[in-house]
């Protein structure tokens, strides 16, 4: 089990998305809280397609797409790793630059999404500014620690990969070997 770390607008859905397009045949399931509504509903479809049904009784990979901005947010997921037989591995996207121009940067990318599920835009939501300033700032102060965790991997990925496809291209063989050799008994596998 991938999970994602990393504020709004940092690239992380870009991120998935790219990642699950380069793995080919592989059988991936991506759960956001964004689009299922709350936590409980992402744990309970991530439980289900770790545990997989009668078309893939192997369950498949799965990629937890959201902020996870502090350890207490993240323990969930190792939780649900540890009782479905996964590890759990961590993703942490930052922004490009790590002081306020990747901030701002994040800040406009979340603005420009008028159509995101977020609360931020929904009638009477809190603003983008407000949101992302809170969750840099408890991510900042609870970075991922694997070991602590009880992550079996986690990697920092500057947001700057985004935007060249040789680098995107170099992170993306980077994290798809890290997923192969952390895979049993998660499905993930390289095509």
């Amino acid at each position: 089990m991938l999970v994602m770390v990393g504020i709004p607008g940092a690239g992380k859905s870009t991120f998935v998305e790219q990642l699950i397009a380069s793995c080919g045949a592989v059988c991936w399931s991506r759960f956001c809280q964004d689009e299922l509504g709350n936590r409980d509903k992402v744990l309970q479809a991530a439980r289900k397609a770790l545990r997989g049904d009668a078309h893939n009784p192997a369950g498949v990979s799965v990629v937890i797409d959201r902020t996870d901005f502090d350890a207490a947010q993240r323990a969930h997921w190792v939780q649900l790793a540890r009782e479905e037989g996964a590890q759990a591995l961590a993703l942490t996207l930052l922004p490009e630059g790590s002081g306020p121009e990747g901030y701002r940067l994040c800040l406009q990318r979340a603005q420009q999404r008028p159509d995101h599920p977020s609360d931020a835009n929904q009638p009477g939501g809190a603003p983008w500014d407000r949101i992302c300033k809170t969750f840099h700032g408890k991510l900042s102060r609870s970075p991922v620690d694997a070991a602590a965790e009880g992550f079996a991997w986690s990697h920092v990925v500057d947001g700057s990969v985004l935007g060249g496809e040789d680098a995107m291209g170099r992170e993306l063989d980077r994290i798809r070997s890290v997923l192969k050799d952390h895979s049993a008994p998660d499905a993930i596998a390289a095509a």
